[in-house]
Order: C-alpha cells, then sequence, then structure tokens
C-alpha cells in the first residue's frame, strides 16, 4: 500500500471518531473508508481488498452481470478474511445470495425499502434532497459527491467542503464524502461532520492489473 493511501486511511478514521464512530442499523460500526472500484479503472478489484482492514467497506459497482457475479462470490471471500464489510452495487439479489451490503444509486433510493435481511445499505447523494430520500429508504449511509474535482466528472459542480458540511450538517444518517478524494485533500473536510470518505481514483493504481 501506498503512503498517500495509508494517509487517507488515517485520516477516513479521524473523521469517524470526530462524528461520534456512527453505527448502522444493526448495530455495526459503519466503516469510515469505503472503497469502489470501476470496471475501467480498477480491472483488477481483487488488488484493493488486501490492504485494507477492520473499519473498511468495499463496493463492487460492476456493468457486466456474468463479471459481477463471478467477482462478487471471489471478493465476499476475500472481504471475509480481511474482515471488510463487502457491498454489491445495484444488485440486491446477487447482495442477498452473498450475505452482502448493498450500494443504490440516487435513483434506485427513491423508491427502495429496505429489506429485513440487510444488515449495511448505502445510497449515493447529490443533494441535501438526495441524502433525505436515502435516509427514507433506510440507507445506513448516503455518499455525497462530487465534494472535489474528479476526472471521472469532468466540469461537474462540486460541494467543496463548505457544502459538504451544509450538508452533514442536515442529514438524518451520516455522510460518507466522495469525489477528488486523496491524502492531499481529506485534511480539508476534516472538520466537516462527514463519517468518512469513499472513492475509486485514490486506490485505482493499486487496484489497476490484469484484468481478473
Amino acid at each position: 500500500m501506498t503512503a498517500a493511501v495509508d494517509q487517507l486511511i488515517a485520516g477516513a478514521r479521524r473523521m469517524h471518531r470526530r462524528a461520534g464512530s456512527p453505527r448502522t442499523a444493526s448495530g455495526a460500526i459503519l466503516p469510515a473508508l469505503f472503497v469502489m472500484t470501476d470496471d475501467v479503472r480498477t480491472p483488477d478489484p481483487g488488488r484493493l481488498v488486501a490492504p485494507l482492514g477492520s473499519g473498511c467497506g468495499f463496493i463492487l459497482r460492476w456493468r457486466d452481470d456474468a463479471e459481477r457475479r463471478t467477482l462478487a462470490s471471489q471478493l465476499a471471500n476475500r472481504c471475509a478474511e480481511q474482515d471488510v464489510e463487502f457491498l454489491i452495487a445495484g444488485d440486491a439479489e446477487l447482495a442477498q445470495s452473498l450475505h452482502a451490503g448493498l450500494h443504490l444509486s440516487e435513483h434506485a433510493a427513491e423508491h427502495f425499502q429496505r429489506p429485513e435481511w440487510l444488515s449495511l445499505l448505502t445510497a449515493a447523494a447529490h443533494s441535501p434532497q438526495a441524502v433525505a430520500r436515502a435516509a427514507a429508504a433506510g440507507a445506513d449511509a448516503a455518499i455525497v459527491s462530487p465534494v472535489f474535482s474528479t476526472p471521472s466528472h469532468p466540469g461537474a459542480a462540486t460541494l467543496g467542503a463548505d457544502g459538504l458540511r451544509h450538508m452533514a450538517a442536515l442529514a438524518r444518517i451520516p455522510v460518507i464524502a466522495m469525489g477528488g478524494i486523496s491524502a492531499g485533500t481529506v485534511a480539508a473536510i476534516a472538520d466537516s461532520g462527514a463519517a468518512g470518505v469513499a472513492g475509486t481514483g485514490a486506490f485505482a493504481a493499486v487496484g489497476r492489473g490484469t484484468k481478473h
């Protein structure tokens, strides 16, 4: 693991403690840091698990259905070995079959009702209204973005540290900051009230290998 990733994880854990070390609806400690995969930027997502540990979450976001099922089965076991919370983006059926958590898009959260089997639920949000809808869906946390500019969304309006602070203050559930998050930017949101961070780009170098 690079020193920059070490620093990012440490910064996320400090934010988590400042936010009161929030728990999920099931009573477990909410992860302070979430790695979110991308089938373009992290074509070998298995490489991302080993550097992680307790207090971290791993969200598998993968477009191809067959590849997602294969990867999910492999990664669920790796995450369990590392004491990392494993979530699957947008596939509730697969998440249930693997006893995994679920991550929802902002749109999907609008009409979602949390099932009893689900132990960890996160949802994307880009506005205070979307955070409120995530809370209504039963999400344990809203992953809000983009906080800072990011190559994955060039030209998109950003929240900045002040916007993130405003959203965290209004939220009824913990918020996790995403978008342009790195060892160099995490200090700027340390006192924002966010309970941690999520990222893809900061981990892309680790997960850029031969495709599974």
